[in-house]
């Protein structure tokens, strides 16, 4: 018996007023990196939101790990977020911050505290935990909300844009964290509208272009489809 896919879309569509941001995208992705490619506005953010449960699909059907993220508050332990956009408590440590969001997550104190140190080391902010959120340079930034995604080593990771405002070593270092996330039983997902930053990650990529899923595979066999 074939096994599920982790993250299935079924004839999924998402309209804002009569801007219809996805439409009609069916989707089945399995373990390993897999960059979300395609210009702003894309529906690459919507996409991400929909498999989070932060908005709800005007039609179609949206599983991970066989759940419908809207109706499964549980499954939100098994998903870790790097949004787009900064949502921090400014004045909580890195450390603190961390820690709270790994509870909130689901683990017992004891375990969110080993869990936070381990995932702050692996962003490269050791030296900086007990620094206050708001004194932090946009690539420190970047890898605070990456270590709050991975803290609870969760099974589905939703990263939107990650390397956004980051420094050349920022962006180097999340780099290469994120292709070292590839175990084989985790799904990565990583949008980017910049070609070169997935190619750095992942050959495997999805093609949104307004709204519209134009292409999924290995990007090396899609460059030779268009030579």
């Amino acid at each position: 018996m074939s096994q599920a896919p982790l993250i299935e879309l079924s004839d999924v569509s998402k309209l804002f007023g009569p801007i219809r941001a996805l439409n009609c995208i069916h989707l089945k992705l399995d373990a390993g990196v897999i960059g979300i490619l395609g210009p702003n506005g894309s529906g690459k953010s919507t996409l991400l939101r929909l498999l989070s449960g932060q908005a709800k699909p005007d039609s179609g059907t949206v599983r991970v790990l066989g759940q419908e993220p809207l109706k499964s508050p549980g499954l939100m332990r098994a998903l870790g977020m790097c949004p787009e956009n900064d949502g921090f408590y400014e004045d909580l440590s890195v450390r603190d911050w961390v820690f709270t969001l790994a509870r909130m997550s689901g683990l017992g104190a004891k375990d969110a505290g080993v869990a936070s140190d381990k995932a702050i080391e692996a962003v490269g902010l050791t030296t900086k935990r007990n620094e206050r959120l708001d004194s932090l340079s946009q690539g420190m930034r970047q890898r605070a909300k990456m270590a709050q995604a991975i803290a609870h080593d969760p099974k589905i990771l939703l990263l939107d844009e990650p390397l956004r405002g980051a420094d050349p070593i920022a962006r180097n270092d999340l780099t290469e964290l994120i292709r070292r996330l590839d175990d084989g039983s985790r799904c990565v997902l990583v949008s980017s509208h910049i070609l070169h930053e997935i190619e750095a990650m992942t050959s495997r990529v999805v093609f949104l272009r307004y709204g519209r899923l134009r292409a999924q595979g290995d990007i090396f066999a899609l460059r030779a489809m268009l030579v």
